[in-house]
């Protein structure tokens, strides 16, 4: 944010840019922040993320740290909720590698927001499919273009929280 004072007789000199945190608003799956899958590169911060009632029947399975298909283990404790519509192609990336932390992402199909019954999961990942962090970074191919999925973020740690990065680029082949 950049900020510039409007007084009686003119303006200040813009200051800025300003860094601030929005209080935490996309803490369960209905109220999933919508985005859009343009490569623009989001930054949140999951300090004060919980998790809701049932959440973890839902965590990806233990497939290691460098898939994607699960997690290095199905621990869920800091989970924030994110939507996007699925690219023309069906392909895309999904990329915490900006900011580096160590989370994992989960994406699912669902068809109500407040049953995790209705959630399917259609690709997860613990860590950087290169090895090179700890942040994730994977494909998911054969989206159904048009189609809402949800993204879930959760730190990797049971205690860690902080500042990530969400990226969503499509892959054109």
């Amino acid at each position: 944010v950049y900020v510039q004072g409007v007084g009686g007789t003119g303006t200040s000199n813009w200051v800025g840019p300003v860094t601030f945190t929005m209080p935490l608003s996309n803490d369960s799956t209905c109220n999933a922040i919508d985005l859009a899958v343009d490569g623009t590169t989001y930054t949140f911060d999951n300090s004060g993320a919980t998790t809701q009632a049932n959440e973890g029947t839902i965590a990806p399975p233990t497939t290691g740290f460098q898939t994607s298909d699960g997690w290095g283990d199905s621990n869920i404790d800091f989970t924030t909720w994110f939507t996007f519509t699925a690219p023309a192609s069906g392909n895309m990336n999904l990329s915490g590698l900006v900011e580096g932390f160590d989370g994992q992402f989960a994406v699912y199909e669902a068809t109500d927001c407040s049953d995790m019954n209705t959630f399917t999961l259609v690709g997860a990942n613990d860590d950087a499919l290169d090895g090179t962090s700890g942040a994730p970074d994977f494909s998911i191919c054969g989206l159904t273009p048009g189609n809402t999925y949800y993204l879930m973020h959760d730190s990797w740690s049971t205690v860690t929280t902080g500042v990530y990065s969400i990226q969503l680029d499509e892959i054109v082949t």
